[in-house]
């Protein structure tokens, strides 16, 4: 049953990433002005979390998604969690904020949740609430991801557009890919690119913990990780004057 399941999933993942998220620019309770696109720009994947404050399995799960956005980051590494609230008003919000433990950025219908949730409704069908949607680099999404305590699917569409890096000015013939994420003892890089790669392991107060420099006929690494302990990494790819950061789960 589990692997039917997991088949289930990769199915439903495969049908939804062929879908594209449309942009929007939301100005959070704390009046700062966010785009999708800008923050897909970046190489960041986005959480979209579609809610409203008097919706109880909201309020009851909000505390986890705060843990999906504290475990990938905070926001600091390539992962963002927004808020979308279509019937909110920011003193409403603020309100569930304190109450829940919510830090990522929240909108209301001052901020224009009303306006992104109809957007949203116009092009992919809501069940209820709250709904979730994991949005890659790429724009590619994840929709309608199972409410589930801890959100399992969704870490698993997480970690999937993490694997995805996002190097704009480069051409789209490049690949390159990091897997498995979450890792155990080794992770393996490939890439297409023609140069040579520099890549490195910080910590995500930006510590140097391992370098390595690849050169151009080695289209493959395995990075070993015994000396890392059970954690979340940044792994940062530069390509000639263009580079990358991804997180790297340590297990």
């Amino acid at each position: 049953m589990k692997n039917l399941f997991g088949l289930l999933f990769l199915s439903l993942s495969i049908f939804a990433q062929a879908q594209k998220a449309p942009d929007f620019t939301m100005t959070d309770i704390h009046n700062n002005q966010w785009s999708l696109y800008d923050e897909l720009a970046k190489g960041k994947t986005v959480v979209l979390d579609f809610f409203f404050a008097n919706c109880t399995p909201c309020q009851t799960l909000t505390p986890m998604m705060e843990q999906v956005y504290q475990d990938y980051g905070a926001g600091a590494a390539n992962v963002m969690v927004f808020g979308i609230s279509f019937t909110d008003n920011n003193a409403r919000l603020l309100q569930f904020e304190q109450n829940y433990g919510a830090t990522y950025p929240s909108a209301g219908n001052e901020g224009g949740g009303d306006t992104i949730t109809s957007l949203y409704q116009s092009w992919f069908p809501f069940v209820g609430f709250p709904t979730y949607a994991v949005v890659c680099p790429d724009s590619s999404v994840f929709w309608n991801l199972p409410r589930n305590a801890n959100f399992p699917e969704l870490r698993d569409s997480l970690d999937v557009c993490l694997a995805k890096f996002s190097l704009p000015d480069l051409k789209k013939s490049v690949t390159l890919q990091l897997y498995p994420n979450p890792a155990r003892d080794v992770v393996h890089f490939e890439n297409s690119w023609k140069g040579n790669v520099d890549l490195k392991i910080m910590s995500l107060q930006g510590s140097l913990l391992r370098n390595w420099a690849v050169e151009k006929e080695d289209y493959r690494l395995d990075v070993w990780l015994p000396h890392l302990r059970a954690g979340t990494y940044i792994f940062e790819i530069k390509l000639g004057e263009q580079k990358a950061q991804h997180l790297l789960v340590i297990k």
